[in-house]
Parts: structure tokens; C-alpha cells; sequence
């Protein structure tokens, strides 16, 4: 796998979580007609037995949820099961953010296994009792 200064990501973030480790994220702006998306960027760290499924979530400056999304990696395509040890993995999402009132917005990341029981990062990054990790703040105009 080539090393993380050469992936592409200009926010290196590392968490790990048992089976993988996040290495960082790129936020890519709107181009018409597509929305903004989050690029994930994971590496497998061993064989994954259990198929491991990604959630944000991103919440106003009260903290409540206003948005959810996840699933299996890569648009559903390709489960933590397929990952070979040491590949990297470059997960998109959109963030359809229409809807939402202007202001700033928490973004948070948990993994989950196909129960949706969210998994325990690794040194207690959790922002909350949910397992949610902070990535970043998102601002809409």
C-alpha cells in the first residue's frame, strides 16, 4: 500500500477501530449538479471476519442529529470482509445538505458492524456515548 503522504488526502484524522483504521478525509466542494462529498480514506488492518458499515451523522450547535447516512463502504460495493491487510480504501459519500438552515455543523463518524452496534475507537476518541467521532465542522450558506 503506498504511504499516507502520498495518498491524495489533505485532512490526515487517524482512528482506529479494531479491524481498520481511518487515515483522513478530503471534502470535495459542489460542482453542478453533484452535492459536496466526504472522501474517506481507510486501511485494513488485518482480515476482517465481520462486515463493518460506516455512519455519519451531523448535528446542529444544539447537538441534536439532523442527518444520518452510511452504510457498507464504496456505495455499498465493496464490505470490510473483501479487504485485504494493509490496503487502503478510498470510501465516497455525498453530503446532500439541501434543506438544512444555514449555520455550522458537527460532523461525526462511527463504525458499525451489520447490527448497527457501533463500535469503540481505539484510545477513546468517541465525541459521545453513541461512539461517534468527531471529523469536522460543515458550514451552509
Amino acid at each position: 500500500p503506498p504511504p499516507v503522504a502520498a495518498l491524495p488526502l489533505s485532512q490526515p484524522l487517524t482512528v482506529d477501530w479494531r479491524d481498520l483504521r481511518l487515515l483522513g478525509y478530503d471534502l470535495i466542494p459542489p460542482g453542478s449538479p453533484d452535492p459536496p462529498q466526504l472522501v474517506l480514506y481507510w486501511q485494513a488492518q488485518g482480515d476482517s471476519r465481520r462486515d463493518l458499515q460506516v455512519h455519519l451523522r451531523l448535528t446542529d450547535a444544539g447537538g441534536r442529529a439532523v442527518w444520518d447516512r452510511g452504510g457498507v463502504p464504496v456505495r455499498w460495493t465493496y464490505p470490510t470482509t473483501r479487504w485485504q491487510p494493509g490496503e487502503v480504501v478510498r470510501d465516497p459519500y455525498p453530503l446532500d445538505l439541501g434543506g438544512l438552515a444555514p449555520g455550522s455543523y458537527q460532523l461525526f463518524l462511527a463504525v458499525q458492524d451489520a447490527h448497527g452496534f457501533h463500535l469503540e475507537a481505539a484510545g477513546d476518541r468517541s465525541g459521545d456515548s453513541e461512539g461517534f467521532v468527531p471529523i469536522t465542522t460543515l458550514t451552509v450558506r
